[in-house]
Parts: C-alpha cells; sequence; structure tokens
C-alpha cells in the first residue's frame, strides 16, 4: 500500500498526528473497512520529518537515518517521499517512529516480512523449539515453512563435496548435518523459484519490534546495494526465469535488488573495503554495549555503533554464526554450487562468512544483529545441536538471548498474561505507552 502523506497547514513540513492529518481522503485510494486501524497506526506512527537543511557530508536528517558519504536529500514541499528520502527516516509507533513507507517498504509488515518465504530448519525431534517458534511467530504476526533438521550421522559420506574432511570441522559430525540442512534450505529456493526467502534456525530469538527494525534493515539494504559511483541505479538482476509474477522479483523486493545475503542474526562479522555505513541513530531496542556479546569480531568505525542507541549496516567482510539471515535467489545459486558441488570443506557459517568475504556472495550485515540464539531455562544441554552434547550439567534458571534486548521468546507470557513488555536487562527505561499497547493481546 503506497502512503500519500497530507502536508501539513505550515511550511508543507510532515508531522506526526492522528487520523485528522491523515484522513482517508489523503491516503490515494479507497481502504477497504479492515485497513482503516492499519493506516491509523501508520499515519501516527510517521514521526516529525522537518524540512531545512541536512548534513551535506553524511546526509543526516533530523530522525536519525544516515548514508555515510551520500549527498543529503531536503524533503521541503514534497508529499511523496522518494526512495532516497525514505532510506533517511527511521523508526515505528510512540518513540519508535515508522518513517516514511514508500513505495513497496511497507511489504515487510506482511506474514513473511517481505521476502517471499521464511524457513525456518528445525530437527525433527525438538517439538519444544518448534513450539516456542510458532507461538513466537505468532505473537510478532509472521509466518514460515518447516526444513527438517538433519543429524549429522545420517549423511551419507558419498554426498559430501570434493575435499570434504569431517575431522578437520569444529564439531565435526553435527556440524555436517547442520551444514547439509542448512544447504537444503537454501536449495528450496532454487527449487521453488522463490525471488527470495529468510532462513531461520530454531533456536532464534527477535525483538518485539521486529517488523520495525526491518523497515530500517530494507532502507539500508537498498542503499548499500546500488554501485558506489551510480547510486541511483536499479537492476532486475536475480529474478528467477521460470515464468514467476514479477512482483516476486528483486527489482519489486522491499530490500532491493542486487544483493546475495542479508545476514540480520550472527555472533559477530567486520566489513569489507567498502566504506560506506547506513546509520541508525535513536533506536530505542539496541542494548547498551555493556549487554553486546559479538565475540567473533566488529565492525569498523567502532565509534559508529558504539553511541548509545545506535546501529550501522554495511558491506560485510567475514561473519560467523548464521542464526538468521536473508538470501536471494542468485546468492542460493551461489551458495549451493560453493558448498556442494564444488570444493569445500568448512561449516554451514563459515564457509558462508568466507564467501563474503571474498565477495563470491554480496552481503551486508547489522550490527549489532537484530536476531540472536535463545538459551532456554533448563538444562544447558538443551540450547545447541550441535554443541549440546558438551554443555555440561549446568542449569540455567532463566532463558537468555545474546543482543536482543525486548525478546520475543521472554516475553510470551507477559503477552499471553496482559502484562507489561520487560527488557532482558535492568536498568533499561520503559518504552512509551504507546508501544506498551503494541504488544497485548
Amino acid at each position: 500500500m503506497k502512503l500519500q502523506l497530507c502536508p501539513a497547514p505550515e511550511n508543507h513540513n510532515l508531522v506526526a498526528a492522528g487520523e485528522d492529518v491523515c484522513p482517508e481522503s489523503c491516503l490515494g485510494k479507497k481502504l477497504e473497512s479492515d485497513k482503516i486501524l492499519e493506516v491509523q497506526q501508520l499515519c501516527s506512527g510517521i514521526s516529525d520529518l522537518r524540512s531545512g537543511d541536512t548534513n551535506e557530508n553524511t546526509g543526516v536528517d533530523d530522525n536519525g537515518g544516515e548514508e555515510a558519504g551520500e549527498q543529503s536529500i531536503n524533503t521541503t514541499q514534497r508529499v511523496n517521499i522518494s526512495e532516497e528520502q525514505a532510506s533517511q527516516a527511521t523508526g515505528g509507533p510512540s518513540n519508535y517512529s515508522l518513517g516514511v513507507l514508500d513505495g513497496n517498504l511497507s511489504d515487510v509488515m506482511n506474514e513473511t516480512l517481505g521476502f517471499q518465504k521464511i524457513l525456518l530448519v528445525n530437527l525433527p525431534e525438538r517439538h519444544d523449539k518448534l513450539d516456542a517458534q510458532i507461538v513466537s511467530s505468532s505473537i510478532t504476526g509472521f509466518e514460515f515453512e518447516v526444513i527438517a533438521g538433519i543429524r549429522g550421522k545420517d549423511v551419507s559420506e558419498a554426498t559430501l563435496p570434493p575435499t570434504f574432511d569431517p575431522k578437520t570441522i569444529n564439531e565435526g559430525v553435527q556440524t555436517i548435518g547442520a551444514w547439509r540442512a542448512e544447504l537444503n534450505a537454501v536449495r528450496t529456493i532454487i527449487r521453488e523459484r522463490l525471488s527470495s526467502a529468510l532462513i531461520m534456525e530454531d533456536d532464534s530469538d527477535w525483538d518485539l519490534h521486529l517488523k520495525y527494525q526491518l523497515l530500517d534493515v530494507a532502507r539500508g539494504n537498498r542503499f548499500l546495494s546500488r554501485p558506489k559511483d551510480n547510486p541511483s541505479a536499479e537492476s532486475t538482476e536475480g529474478e528467477p526465469t521460470t515464468g514467476k509474477d514479477s512482483a516476486s522479483s528483486p527489482t519489486h523486493s522491499p530490500y532491493g535488488a542486487n544483493w546475495d545475503i542479508i545476514w540480520l542474526g550472527h555472533c559477530g562479522s567486520h566489513s569489507d573495503p567498502d566504506t560506506r555505513r547506513f546509520v541508525l541513530r535513536n533506536d530505542p531496542t539496541v542494548p547498551r554495549e555493556s549487554d553486546i556479546h559479538v565475540p567473533a569480531g566488529s565492525p569498523e568505525p567502532a565509534s559508529l555503533w558504539k553511541e548509545p542507541g545506535t546501529r550501522i549496516m554495511y558491506k560485510s567482510g567475514h561473519g560467523v554464526c548464521s542464526w538468521t539471515y536473508g538470501v536471494s535467489f542468485v546468492g542460493a545459486q551461489k551458495l549451493v554450487n560453493a558448498m556442494s558441488i564444488e570444493p569445500f570443506n568448512q561449516g554451514f557459517d563459515q564457509g558462508l562468512g568466507r564467501l563474503c568475504s571474498s565477495g563470491i556472495l554480496r552481503c551486508t550485515h547489522i550490527f549489532p544483529p537484530i536476531f540472536g540464539a535463545h538459551a532456554p531455562a533448563g538444562g544447558a544441554n538443551r540450547e545447541s545441536d550441535i554443541t549440546g552434547h558438551r554443555a555440561g550439567t549446568e542449569t540455567r534458571e532463566k532463558g537468555r538471548t545474546h543482543n536482543v534486548l525486548w525478546s520475543t521468546r521472554l516475553n510470551i507470557k507477559n503477552i499471553l498474561e496482559g502484562k507489561e513488555v520487560e527488557a532482558q536487562w535492568d536498568g533499561i527505561p520503559d518504552l512509551k505507552d504507546g508501544m506498551k499497547r503494541e504488544f497485548v493481546m
């Protein structure tokens, strides 16, 4: 749904307002009754997008979206905001404003989060993890298909790629099972001719405000996926050639075109030589620096993401841990070829990181990540199906998720009982009342 925002009475500024400033007549199309509430929420979520000069060197507007190195764009006297301007607006309801939903950006709010499908990798015997994912996704408002996980002992040696040696890989046989299951998920994208898919491991957890975070991810990925020397370029590259509806092609994706991987859940990554950064400031879902856990490294410059309430997006070099990632059709082709057909001898996430750092895959990272791995309460062996066999006898009284401030998994009980949601760590300011209501069922 493309919204045409109503200019305010004075100076043509776009202002946050209720339905009196964003009436149905300003939306460019007649709405069905069941869409009225949705439109009211979008309109009331649009924060001040003030006209006037912005920083010419960084492209920073007053609301925090920053395209480092891009020329700033003046929003004065505009009603329909361009994609470049939309990428400067951040935020959703209350203190996480939606910004401008330009073009098909609102597709991020659908039940596949703007991808053509969501695929969840889950070992068939781990009913507990599947239960948690079904309840959590129902709260956030998305749906997924299950890809059966595989035990390494069930992978025939004859199916391993050339040069593959389990003895040289961390966790050996367990890693082989994870590698094959992830590849099966990626292969589904090719087999079903999907333009893109979001692939999740079954211990992934995410913030209650995931859809609003992904709006910013889509803006950032559009910016970073353009050629540095031609930032306005568009492309239809990567479109499946099987007669699928053109609406499913990457050109029509809210995440833009010319990308292979959007790495959303990881335990660390490094930036590549591309110095562009898409900076998201004033984000109430960013953990404090002391609460960020990324043992495998962080991008440069650290001064950017260490600013309170700030995330950055960048073209990624190496990364580790593949908890959640988006894959395009062409990206899936490259992955299956590199990890199954060609010589290969790494775990899936290590191989993914190497393909990103080598430039074979065009990868975008966000830091801090917006998905984390959840460790449930109870025995530590319940956590990872790769390393759980050596977890020892530790018992966890309360679950935890690295790098996710307003954890969906940890707030299930609060939401189902109509209570206020809680931050994962102590000392976090309460959300404004409007945001709390957003997650009460």
